[in-house]
């Protein structure tokens, strides 16, 4: 069974006061979550510290398996969803929403929960892969063969999502069971990174780093150093 360390951080990024994203790093409980708040302040940070703090809150029965951890987990994000629904009717302030990704890791298994275009990747044996599918409109473009994977980032559109915790009644999240192996190691982030940060850069970060804190200084740095433009999260996984 391996090993599992983490580290992980939210930083505001250098153009914006505020910081709207929200993380969860309980490597006791096999629990790491990235959540991008939307809607801007009083709205996104608002939904994104709900979602973290009412699965921060969870109570994990012991011996509970990976699929009875990942309804608890799904429950308690769908709890959020309603409150945030509400809220935003009694405000009459427009959608409260955050995207979602998280990760739970129970012995050779980690099951993996996202809405909207927050990422989960893998580093495995050198290959560095994204596990979720992004919840956007350009990436159902993409889907209909309407658009490349070139044109994307620059596409007006690049920033719309299409599901996110608090934009509707009827919440759809996805999920998938990977095996884990040691050595692997996973990564959550929010769109501040990967957005100004390329696939490759973040792969050979990834593999050049030895550690789960060096690898998240460096990711943060590359994203600085690119600009800063969004709020940055980032959580990394190892499993030894």
């Amino acid at each position: 069974m391996p090993i599992i360390a983490s580290s992980a951080l939210t930083h505001a990024g250098l153009r914006r006061n505020i910081n709207e994203d929200a993380i969860v790093n309980l490597p006791d409980q096999g629990l790491w979550v990235v959540a991008d708040g939307m809607g801007g302040h009083s709205k996104g940070d608002y939904a994104s510290q709900a979602i973290t703090r009412a699965l921060e809150d969870l109570t994990i029965v012991k011996d509970q398996d990976l699929s009875q951890y990942l309804l608890t987990v799904a429950h308690c994000v769908r709890s959020v969803n309603d409150h945030l629904v509400v809220r935003s009717t009694e405000l009459d302030s427009g959608v409260i929403g955050a995207t979602l990704a998280a990760l739970v890791v129970d012995g050779c298994e980690c099951g993996i929960i996202w809405v909207g275009d927050s990422r989960v990747y893998r580093l495995r044996d050198g290959i560095f892969k994204q596990l979720t599918v992004d919840h956007s409109f350009v990436n159902e473009l993409i889907d209909q063969g309407n658009l490349s994977i070139e044109e994307a980032s620059s596409h007006p559109d690049a920033n719309a999502i299409t599901r996110a915790v608090g934009a509707s009644n009827d919440l759809k999240l996805d999920q998938k069971i990977e095996t884990v192996l040691s050595g692997d190691r996973y990564l959550l982030c929010s769109d501040g990174l990967y957005r100004d940060v390329t696939d490759s850069n973040m792969e050979e970060a990834m593999i050049s780093s030895s550690t789960c804190e060096e690898t998240r200084d460096c990711l943060l740095k590359l994203a600085l150093d690119s600009g800063g433009k969004d709020n940055i999260s980032l959580v990394v996984v190892d499993a030894k």
